[in-house]
């Protein structure tokens, strides 16, 4: 999974993708999104007692694997006292969540 964790001086946004060949890798992908999640929680730390949006416009992977890292972000968030807010997440991954029973899990969702 090749996601790409940017920043600039007022957001953060989460894109990638997932090719052919990575959907095979699940070493690969294992360590793309373990890197993806630490980079994002050491900015979460950043914002702590403030809010910080992160931009999923980019993002073109509907998984269940997305959904359990943003479900971590949000706990890092939680434990930050930052007030976190996903903007832009896809239908289909709004939906994966509706459909799961863990949408109330993004209280600021924009989708």
């Amino acid at each position: 999974m090749a996601l790409v964790v940017k920043r600039s001086e007022d957001q953060v946004s989460l894109s990638g993708e997932l090719s052919d060949n990575e959907r095979f890798d699940s070493v690969k992908t294992d360590k793309n999104l373990i890197h993806c999640r630490t980079e994002l929680e050491v900015i979460i730390e950043t914002y702590s007692g403030n809010s910080l949006q992160i931009d999923l416009a980019q993002l073109n992977v509907t998984s269940s694997m997305i959904l359990s890292l943003l479900l971590c972000l949000s706990r890092a968030a939680n434990n930050a006292s930052c007030e976190l807010k996903f903007v832009n997440m896809s239908r289909g991954l709004f939906d994966m969540a509706r459909v799961g029973g863990i949408e109330s899990f993004f209280p600021h969702l924009n989708h």
